[in-house]
């Protein structure tokens, strides 16, 4: 996030409503706006890795920077809970099926461009597919509105030797309702 959306938004120059979800074809999380579960300063150290790429977004001045907020999940396709990830383990292969019948080449999850030893793969082009289409499908089959996705990541590289406790490792929450953001507020780093 840059410092002067953060400062439009908690002023009230900028509202929620005004606030895009991201709708890359990479979000791990598919389509939403991204939070980073009590790690206000994994936030603020992934808007300083994207600095570039936030400046081609926006333009202007970039001081990256983090926003917290209070976020009530409602409906949550929550992926520490195997109800979720045992509903996108049944449409990959759906999703894989329809993409083969068509001809299409099936999404990949891929390292950063800039960085082929990227292990975390943090390209998620096939975990953001999956997602969106599992989350599509159960709004058209089942009637069922998610508000939020939430997932934890292992990440980055172990925080001592032999662990597998890792440096980045982290909970994200994806807001697909922008009515589950309850209050904002500048977090203490």
């Amino acid at each position: 996030m840059l410092a002067r959306i953060r400062d439009d938004l908690l002023s009230g120059n900028k509202k929620l409503a005004d606030w895009k979800p991201s709708t890359n074809k990479w979000d791990w999380l598919g389509t939403g706006i991204y939070f980073w579960e009590h790690a206000p300063q994994r936030a603020l150290q992934w808007a300083i890795n994207n600095r570039k790429r936030l400046k081609a977004d926006h333009g202007g001045s970039v001081e990256p920077d983090c926003i917290g907020a209070v976020i009530q999940l409602g409906t949550c396709f929550d992926l520490t809970n195997i109800e979720y990830t045992e509903a996108l383990s049944l449409v990959y292969e759906q999703v894989k099926n329809e993409y083969k019948q068509q001809g299409w080449d099936f999404p990949e999850n891929k390292p950063l461009p800039h960085n082929p030893l990227d292990k975390d793969l943090k390209m998620r082009h096939l975990d953001c597919l999956i997602l969106n289409e599992t989350i599509n499908r159960a709004k058209l089959l089942g009637n069922i509105e998610f508000d939020t996705a939430r997932g934890a990541f292992t990440e980055g590289d172990p925080a001592y030797q032999g662990g597998m406790i890792m440096e980045q490792s982290h909970i994200q929450v994806a807001v697909r309702n922008a009515h589950c953001i309850l209050g904002l507020f500048r977090p203490t780093l």
